[in-house]
């Protein structure tokens, strides 16, 4: 699915961006570093909950994570 290619790749985006490993981003998140790459390379389903808290970790609105989809 085109789309959920995207969103992955914009998740590794966005992370980098502000400079952080996976790990980092898993601890703010309060799960796995497993778990979270797992949704990073897109092997895993990311719900809108999900999406909103990690929105929340970047400080940025759902709608900008999911901007271009």
């Amino acid at each position: 699915d085109g789309m959920v290619q995207r969103l992955v790749k914009r998740l590794k985006q966005i992370r980098l961006e502000h400079g952080w490993t996976e790990k980092e981003v898993a601890q703010k998140l309060n799960m796995t570093t497993k778990r979270y790459m797992s949704y990073e390379l897109g092997t895993r389903d990311l719900d809108f909950l999900l999406i909103c808290s990690i929105a929340e970790v970047y400080d940025i609105l759902p709608s900008e994570l999911l901007k271009g989809l």
